[in-house]
C-alpha cells in the first residue's frame, strides 16, 4: 500500500533540526471529545489534536490566569477555568508534528505559554476591543493611508477614514486631514482590528 503523504497547511512550517514539523502562529482549536486521559481538538486538519489532560490543564490555566488577573478584581481560581473546559470551547496554540507520527498532531506547551507570555499586550488591546472600551494614543506622524500612533507601549495604526469623520473641527469629512493639528496630540480611540500573526493594532478615532 503506497504511503499517503500528509498535506500541511501554509502555516505550518519545519524546524531547522528537520525531526518535527511545527506551526508558524497559534492555531484555533475546538474541543470536540475529552476522556480520562486525553482531550482532543479540531483545527481543520485531517487530523486532530490529542492533548494530555493533566499537561494541557496545568498550562492553560496558568495561561487564562495570566490573562483574566489583569482585568479581574477577584482572583481568578482553578474552579473557574475548569468550568469553561468542555466540548465547543475554543483555544489557541501552537501546534506541531513529530516526523516520525506522520497521523498524530500536538500541542506545544512550552511555546504556546511563551508565545501568549510575548503577546500579552495585544492579548490586552482584544480585551479592550470585545468590552468597547477606550484609550488615549499620541500621534507621532502620517504614514499613507493614515496616521501611526503611540498606545500602550506599541506603535498602532489610524486610517484617514477613521479620524476625519470626527465632530472635532480639527477634521474636514470627507477631506484630507490637517496635518499640523493633529500630530504630537493626543486623542481618544477604540481598538477596532487586531492581527496577532502580524502584530498589527488598527484604531478608530471615538
Amino acid at each position: 500500500m503506497q504511503k499517503q503523504e500528509i498535506q500541511f497547511k501554509h502555516d505550518f512550517i519545519p524546524e531547522i533540526n528537520q525531526k518535527s514539523y511545527q506551526s508558524r502562529n497559534p492555531s484555533i482549536g475546538t474541543i470536540v471529545k475529552i476522556t480520562k486521559n486525553y482531550i482532543y481538538f479540531d483545527i481543520g486538519l485531517k487530523f486532530l489534536i490529542k492533548a494530555k489532560k493533566k499537561s494541557f490543564l496545568k498550562t492553560f490555566f496558568k495561561i487564562e490566569k495570566l490573562l483574566k488577573n489583569k482585568y479581574n478584581d477577584e482572583k481568578y481560581l482553578y474552579l473557574n477555568f475548569l468550568k469553561g473546559l468542555k466540548l465547543g470551547s475554543q483555544y489557541k496554540f501552537i501546534v506541531y508534528q513529530p516526523k516520525l507520527i506522520e497521523t498524530e498532531f500536538f500541542i506545544h506547551f512550552e511555546k504556546t505559554y511563551e508565545y501568549v507570555k510575548n503577546s500579552l499586550l495585544f492579548y490586552e488591546f482584544e480585551h479592550l476591543k470585545k468590552r468597547k472600551k477606550s484609550l488615549y494614543g499620541y500621534i507621532l506622524n502620517s504614514v499613507n493611508g493614515g496616521f501611526s500612533v503611540a498606545i500602550n507601549g506599541l506603535v498602532a495604526f489610524v486610517p484617514n477614514n477613521k479620524i476625519i469623520g470626527s465632530k472635532n473641527n480639527t477634521y474636514q469629512k470627507n477631506k484630507q486631514v490637517k496635518h499640523n493639528n493633529i500630530l504630537n496630540t493626543y486623542l481618544e480611540f477604540k481598538v477596532l482590528n487586531i492581527n496577532f500573526e502580524r502584530k498589527n493594532i488598527i484604531l478608530k478615532k471615538v
